[in-house]
C-alpha cells in the first residue's frame, strides 16, 4: 500500500500481500499489477499528484518540478538496479521498472499500546471488508509465517533492496520471534540494514536489550518526558519503562556505532510546552530526533474525540512561542551535541515559519523577568530587518538581544532608571547559512531615558551584532549612557563557528545554491558526513571532481564513486564543501592557510 496507507485517508484498494504473491499461481505472482497502486505511480510521475501526497507528513525536501523528480527516478533506478540502463528508459519506461531499495515491513499487526491517534484505538468489530481492515479483529491477529517472510524478501532483493524497515502499526517486539528473525537476517543477508520503529514500553530483558544491537537503527516512539501526558496519549505506556530500556540499550551500545537510537516524534498541542525536555535528553545522550506532525486515522479515539491538535492547527495567538520552540530546539540540540542530527519531517516547519513571521519576525518572546527586551519587542514588524534573536552555543546557554544590520541604529526608551548588562555579538552571516560570531567584553551600565544602539562602526566580515540585553538589580554608582557604540568594545577572542544549517532543506537549498554557481565542486573528507551528503538526492546536482582528504593512506581509493585525492590535488580547485560535524571550522582555517586559500568553502 502506499506509505501512508495505515492513516486510513488513502482512498482505494491497493492488494492483498498473500493473495497477490504469496498464494497466488506463479503466473500471477506480481505485487505491483494492482490498478491503483499504478495510478498513483502514474500520478506521482506525471505531477498529478493526489491531495493526500499533497499534504505528506514524511517528506522533509522542498518541492520539484516533474522533470527533476523524472531525473531522480531515473537516478535511483540507475543506481540500485543494475540489471536497469536508466539512461535509455522512456518516460512512459519509469512506471514499469523498479528499484527498490528500502521496505516499511511488519510480520505482525499486534500492540502492546493503543495510542489515542493511531488505528490500534479503533473499535474492532469481528466483520469487515478489505476496505475497512483497521476495524477488525481479524488483522490484528494477523501475522506472517518466517517461510512467508522470506519468501516476500526473495521477491525483493533483486530489485536492489538494502534496508528493511520494521515499520506501521505493529510493535515487531510483541511477535514470539523477533529475536530469532533478526538473527536470520543478519545471516541471510549480512548486506541489509535493520531499522525497527518501536515503543520501547515492554520489559525488556538483558538479553532482549542485546538483541537490539543486531539493528542498524531503533527508532523509539516518544513524544514527551512528561509522565501524564505520554500516557494520557500512548495508552497502556510507561514512562519509567521506556526510560529503563533506553539507558540500558546506550550501556550495552557502548563505544559502537550501532545501533544509532533515534526518536520518532509526533508534535501536538498538549507536548509543545514540554519539548525542550525531550531534546535535551536526547542531545545529552547522543539520541537522534524526527519530528512530524501529528495525523489522525479515522475512527482514532483521537478522531472521534478530538482530544489533540496539531501543532499547525493551535492558534495565530500562540504561534510565536511556538516557532520559537520548534526553530530554536534543532539549533539548542546541535550546539550541544554537534553529532547528532535532527529532523522536520514534512512541511510543518516551513507552516509555522510563515504564520509566526507574518505576526512578528521575533526568533523569541521575551521572559517577564526580560523586562527591556519586552519593552521593544512589538516594535518589530514582518519584514523587519532588526529584530529579536538568539545565537546558541549550548542548549541551555545562548546569547539573546536585539539583532542588526549593518549600519543600522535603534532607541530603546525607559520610563524608569534601570541596570542592564549589555553584551555586543559581532555577526558574519556566512554564505553557506551558518554564522561566525565573536563575542565582545560586556558593560554594566544605566538606562535613564533612553539607549541609542549603533551598528556603524562594523568591519568586515562582519554583517550584524547581535547585543545581548540582561535586566539586572538596580546600581546608582554606575555610569549612564545613551548610545552605545562599538568602538567602544573590544572583541574577547577569535571567534566561534555556530552551525545553523542543520535541517534537511536547509542543506538541499544549499546544494542548489553550490550547483548552480560552479561547474565543479571537491567535497573535504572522506567520512560519514560526506557519505551523508552523497546520499541526499539534491546532491546529484554536483559536479563532484573528487573527495580531499589529509589521510595519505586513503589517496587514490574510490569513496562512493568518487576519488580520493590530497589536498595538493584540488589546486585549482574553485569551491570545496566541508564534511565535518566536530571541527569544520578548524578544517576552514587549515585551507584558508594553504595553498587554497583562495576557494569558497561552504560547511555541511
Amino acid at each position: 500500500m502506499p506509505c501512508c496507507g495505515d492513516t486510513g485517508k488513502v482512498p482505494g484498494f491497493y492488494g492483498n500481500l498473500k493473495r497477490d504473491f504469496l498464494y497466488a499461481k506463479p503466473k500471477d505472482k506480481n505485487i505491483f499489477k494492482n490498478s491503483n497502486y499504478k495510478k498513483l505511480r502514474k500520478d506521482l510521475l506525471t505531477g498529478n499528484v493526489p491531495d493526500f501526497c499533497k499534504s505528506c507528513r514524511i517528506v522533509e525536501e522542498d518541492d520539484i518540478n516533474i522533470k527533476d523528480f523524472q531525473q531522480r527516478v531515473r537516478q535511483h533506478l540507475h543506481l540500485n538496479n543494475k540489471a536497469i540502463d536508466a539512461t535509455k528508459l522512456s518516460d512512459d519506461d519509469l512506471l514499469t521498472n523498479f528499484s527498490i531499495k528500502e521496505v516499511l515491513l511488519s510480520i505482525n499487526n499486534k500492540c502492546n499500546l493503543r495510542c489515542v491517534y493511531c488505528p490500534q484505538s479503533i473499535p474492532k468489530k469481528r466483520e469487515g471488508s478489505e476496505y475497512d481492515l483497521f476495524s477488525t479483529i481479524d488483522f490484528y491477529k494477523a501475522e506472517l509465517s518466517e517461510g512467508e517472510f522470506f519468501e516476500i524478501l526473495e521477491l525483493l532483493v533483486p530489485f536492489g533492496l538494502e534496508i528493511i524497515n520494521f515499520v506501521g502499526i505493529a510493535e515487531l517486539t510483541v511477535y514470539k520471534h523477533w529475536k530469532s528473525l533478526a538473527k536470520k537476517l543478519k545471516s541471510r543477508y549480512p548486506h541489509l540494514r535493520l531499522c525497527v520503529v518501536t515503543n520501547f514500553s515492554l520489559p525488556y530483558s538483558e538479553e532482549d536489550i542485546s538483541s537490539f544491537m543486531m539493528f542498524d537503527l531503533v527508532n523509539i516512539s516518544i513524544d514527551t518526558l512528561d509522565k501524564n501526558i505520554l500516557e494520557k496519549v500512548r495508552v497502556g505506556a510507561n514512562l519509567d519503562t521506556i526510560l529503563k530500556n533506553i539507558q540500558n540499550l546506550i550501556k550495552s551500545k557502548g563505544n559502537a556505532s550501532k545501533p544509532t537510537i533515534s526518536f520518532n516524534v509526533t508534535e501536538y498541542d498538549l507536548m509543545i510546552e514540554h519539548l525542550p525536555d525531550l531534546g535535551r535528553f536526547a542531545a545529552q545522550n547522543g539520541i537522534h530526533i524526527n519530528f512530524s506532525n501529528l495525523f489522525t486515522a479515522k475512527g482514532t479515539v483521537a478522531d472521534k474525540t478530538q482530544c489533540l491538535k496539531s501543532i499547525v492547527q493551535m492558534s495565530d495567538t500562540v504561534m510565536p512561542k511556538v516557532w520559537e520552540t520548534i526553530n530554536s530546539l534543532p539549533r539548542r540540540m546541535k550546539a550541544e551535541n554537534p553529532k547528532i542530527d535532527i529532523h522536520h519531517l514534512g512541511p510543518m516547519y516551513d507552516i509555522i515559519r510563515e504564520r509566526a513571521e507574518k505576526i512578528s519576525p521575533n526568533y523569541f518572546v521575551p521572559s517577564v523577568e526580560e523586562e527591556t527586551l519586552t519593552a521593544v519587542h512589538n516594535k518589530f514588524a514582518q519584514g523587519s530587518k532588526i529584530y529579536l534573536r538568539d545565537i546558541y552555543v549550548r542548549f541551555d546557554q545562548s546569547y539573546r538581544g536585539v539583532y542588526m544590520p549593518r549600519n543600522k541604529n535603534l532607541c530603546i526608551s525607559e520610563q524608569d532608571c534601570k541596570t542592564i548588562i549589555i553584551t555586543p555579538i559581532l555577526v558574519e552571516e556566512r554564505d553557506d547559512q551558518n554564522l561566525n560570531i565573536n563575542v565582545c567584553e560586556s558593560l554594566k551600565c544605566n538606562i535613564e531615558d533612553r539607549l541609542r544602539l549603533d551598528t556603524c562602526h562594523i568591519k568586515q566580515p562582519f554583517t550584524h551584532v547581535l547585543f545581548d540585553i540582561k535586566d539586572t538589580a538596580f546600581q546608582k554608582n554606575l555610569p549612564s549612557l545613551e548610545q552605545i557604540s562599538l568602538k567602544n568594545f573590544k572583541p574577547l577572542s577569535d571567534g566561534q563557528f555556530i552551525r545553523e544549517n542543520l535541517l534537511p532543506q536547509q542543506i538541499d537549498r544549499l546544494i542548489d545554491k553550490v550547483a548552480k554557481k560552479y561547474k565543479e565542486v571537491f567535497l573535504w573528507g572522506a567520512g560519514a558526513r560526506s557519505e551523508f551528503l552523497l546520499k541526499v538526492p539534491a546532491t546529484s546536482k554536483l559536479n563532484i571532481a573528487g573527495i580531499i582528504d589529509t589521510d595519505s593512506k586513503r589517496w587514490g581509493q574510490i569513496f562512493h564513486g568518487i576519488e580520493v585525492i590530497s589536498p595538493d590535488q584540488a589546486e585549482n580547485a574553485e569551491a570545496i564543501v566541508i564534511c565535518n560535524v566536530i571541527s569544520p571550522e578548524k578544517i576552514e582555517r587549515s585551507i584558508k592557510s594553504s595553498n587554497l586559500y583562495g576557494v569558497s568553502t561552504y560547511i555541511v
